[in-house]
């Protein structure tokens, strides 16, 4: 028995887990000269830790999935085992610290995690009989499925940080915009109902 609802994928996997693994393949890195590289880093600390060991003399990078910078531990709980994967979502505080990563540069790159599973094994009820991993969208028949959807655009590997920030931001000015005309549209509607 024991808990088995999908918040436990992420506390039976603590972020002191992911610390303490990179912090071995880092000293192994200082010690051996060895360039190391962190793959699905879900802690902004990795990055953190990469860099001090860089100034200590070490070859290390870490890079970070996309669901690390858009999913939480809520979604996980939310949405269930289609948010599975490891190192698990973190919370929305981590999420942010992982947006200040990003901004400095640390990251090396933004990678997805394209782990196909069939939906049967994304979707039981126990989180720990499920897949752990994101499917991305890769083929033609995905990608229609996904703007038929809804989705208006698609991500492709690598995802260079750059693109990422044009995208986002390019998102952020066209909310704005719709943001602005639905207060004219207020306005104008209430200027409508008062001459009537």
């Amino acid at each position: 028995a024991g808990n088995t609802s999908p918040i436990w994928h992420c506390r039976t996997r603590p972020p002191i887990t992911e610390t303490m693994a990179d912090l071995e393949i880092f000293e192994m890195a200082l010690e051996t000269g060895a360039h190391v590289h962190i793959a699905h880093s879900s802690l902004a600390r990795g990055f953190d830790l990469a860099a001090i060991y860089r100034e200590a003399g070490a070859r290390t990078t870490a890079e970070a999935c996309i669901q690390y910078l858009c999913l939480t531990e809520d979604d996980l709980a939310r949405i269930g085992a289609k948010v599975k994967c490891n190192p698990p979502v973190r919370s929305a505080a981590e999420v942010e610290r992982m947006w200040d990563r990003l901004g400095r540069g640390t990251m090396a790159y933004i990678s997805t995690d394209h782990a196909p599973w069939p939906l049967d094994r994304k979707t039981r009820p126990q989180i720990f009989d499920n897949g752990s991993g994101l499917t991305g969208l890769t083929d033609r028949e995905d990608k229609i499925r996904g703007i038929e959807a809804g989705a208006d655009d698609f991500l492709n590997k690598p995802i260079f940080p750059e693109e990422l920030f044009a995208r986002v931001n390019s998102l952020l000015k066209l909310k704005e915009f719709t943001d602005e005309l639905e207060n004219v549209e207020s306005v104008l509607f209430s200027f409508a109902l008062g001459v009537e």
